[in-house]
């Protein structure tokens, strides 16, 4: 049977396609909440031209928005005690990217509000500002540097017999460094209005809040997010089964 939802859970979608879930849990943690922006794009939705795209969108989240231009959204995380790397961070797969904002204190209501328009901003209204992109190649290439070690290297072999020559085997997440150090921004930002829709989101938010009070900041806040026109129908991979152990040396 299939499994019921947690009646503890509140949870809608509005008008653009956005979906919602909210929790109450009073005290754990004390005066405290925990926020998730979900979009239903990876490493899968790239085109072989665009490897890397979707990781690469993820560090641009924290370079510069629409209401928080290059580091200013850092700098105010920072000044409540919400530190990056630590406790606001994303993580990109060939399923998914997640961001977070974690321990947020409620000190006073504002900040509730600017937290979620960060949310709002990462969903629609990433700058992907020329020079950040510049400056964003070299920590990107760093990064797969550091991955260049035996255990990755054997991964990137046996991903064919992991994942049955399915569509997973073809995609890695931080992609082609080729293509990270030379494609142009528009391409990028094409990819992030294509994939980075409402429909394809969802916020969670948990924490020792009033649900009546989380419900309306959501929708007051996120409800202006422009619902997606023509929007591209996005194909769901899977990996085939099998009845006999696949092996790989």
């Amino acid at each position: 049977e299939a499994l019921q939802p947690d009646p503890a859970w509140l949870e809608g979608r509005l008008d653009n396609g956005l979906h919602w879930q909210i929790l109450n849990t009073p005290q754990r943690p004390n005066d405290r909440i925990e926020l998730r922006l979900l979009v239903r794009t990876g490493s899968l939705q790239e085109r072989p031209e665009q490897a890397g795209y979707a990781h690469f969108l993820e560090h641009m989240a924290f370079n510069g928005t629409k209401h928080f231009p290059k580091k200013t959204m850092l700098e105010y995380l920072a000044s409540i005690g919400v530190r990056f790397g630590t406790n606001v961070n994303a993580f990109t797969s060939r399923n998914v990217t997640a961001y977070n904002i974690s321990e947020v204190p409620l000190i006073r209501e504002t900040i509730i509000d600017t937290v979620l328009l960060m949310l709002h901003d990462w969903s629609s209204y990433i700058t992907c500002d020329s020079a950040e992109i510049e400056a964003e190649r070299g920590v990107i290439r760093e990064e797969w540097r550091t991955r260049d070690i035996p255990r990755m290297r054997l991964s990137e072999q046996l991903n064919p017999v992991m994942y049955n020559h399915s569509k997973y085997a073809e995609r890695n997440v931080i992609g082609d460094i080729n293509i990270i150090m030379n494609f142009k921004r528009q391409t990028l930002l094409d990819f992030y209005h294509k994939w980075y829709r409402p429909d394809l989101q969802a916020v969670i938010v948990i924490g020792d809040f009033d649900v009546n009070m989380m419900e309306n900041k959501i929708k007051k806040i996120l409800s202006p997010l422009p619902k997606a026109q023509h929007p591209v129908q996005k194909e769901v991979y899977s990996v085939p089964d099998n009845r006999e152990p696949l092996v790989g040396i």
